[in-house]
């Protein structure tokens, strides 16, 4: 069988074609290490778009079965546990993914469909993490069962072959050696330092904010209150569990009162599970940015805005941003 692309510069231009509807959003085109930095930089030449490039670092052994992601600027952690491939046993793997300013930006990842979809997963949870506004993974072919994994993770998956599996890179590519490091860096300069990050503020037209009263509630709001535009709205939610009706909207209402003068933000009350209320809200493309607390009152039982923030950075379409407690 021949190869379908002559060189993963060739299958990135054609790639770009289907990727021309985000032209319009300035978006940051991030390259996997390797041959997903080449097929990004004919993407990002063919949209005029900022070429950038994830580090995705294994090291480190984790402590249980866990997916975890920390929000840093220029960095962010995720902890992985896979089923080992010689036993029953867990195998833990954690991940270092190094990133530039993502946040309120669209990012296409791209790739040349030849690397572990850990990898990309790990890449797609740190961009969401920290804040992307929106998350494309391209690549020229890619299997279906990854197709389905990433579309479970990421807003929109492009690609231009999807056969069931995947053959070696010879098989695609008629040059299939793989760029230097010294290749790689002629293409892409350095990611800056943390330190060197933009602090972007007043971006959202629309921010809701989950709230239990906690403390780490209390910071996630003023968090928001420096994101949402000048002209923007701010939307506190608050899903009762329990507890007294009329006391609840008292504390809401002490809780408005809190705020700045020139801020008078929508509360919102609602009854039932906190991830699905949560989740509605977002749903409705009312919102476009979630700001929350990364556990609520409760943090022993990682109950309310613990497993409730986990879900809601799975399946939430809009950015979560995530403050620790």
């Amino acid at each position: 069988m021949s190869a379908l692309f002559n060189t993963r510069r060739e299958a990135g231009r054609q790639l770009a074609e289907l990727l021309e509807q985000y032209r319009s959003r300035s978006p940051l085109v991030l390259g996997i290490p390797g041959g997903g930095v080449l097929v990004g930089d004919e993407v990002a030449n063919a949209l005029g778009a900022q070429l950038a490039i994830a580090e995705v670092v294994p090291g480190g052994a984790g402590r249980g079965a866990r997916s975890r992601a920390r929000r840093r600027p220029g960095r962010a952690m995720l902890d992985t546990a896979q089923p080992s491939a010689v036993g029953p046993h867990m195998a833990d793997r954690r991940q270092t993914v190094e990133l530039p300013d993502v946040f309120g930006r669209t990012v296409i990842v791209t790739d040349d469909g030849l690397h572990a979809e850990e990898a990309i997963i790990a890449v797609i949870e740190a961009l969401r993490v920290n804040g992307a506004r929106h998350v494309v993974v391209a690549t020229p072919m890619l299997s279906r069962s990854a197709a389905d994994r990433y579309g479970h993770e990421a807003h929109a998956v492009v690609s231009l072959k999807r056969p069931e599996q995947l053959q070696n890179a010879s098989s695609w590519y008629e040059d299939a050696r793989s760029p230097t490091p010294e290749e790689i860096r002629a293409l892409v300069p350095a990611v800056p330092p943390p330190e060197a990050a933009k602090q972007v503020a007043g971006v959202y037209r629309a921010v809701l904010v989950p709230t239990d009263f906690s403390a780490v509630s209390q910071r996630a709001l003023q968090h928001a209150l420096r994101l949402v535009a000048p002209e923007g709205e701010l939307v506190v939610l608050h899903v009762l569990m329990g507890g007294d009706l009329i006391d609840t909207r008292q504390r809401l209402q002490e809780l408005v009162e809190s705020f700045p003068a020139e801020t008078t933000p929508l509360l919102m009350l609602r009854q039932g599970d906190s991830a699905a209320e949560i989740l509605m809200q977002v749903e409705d493309g009312l919102h476009d940015l979630v700001v929350m607390g990364t556990h609520g009152r409760r943090g022993l039982e990682r109950l309310v805005l613990g497993s409730v923030a986990a879900r809601v950075i799975r399946e939430s379409p809009v950015p979560v941003m995530v403050v620790p407690d």
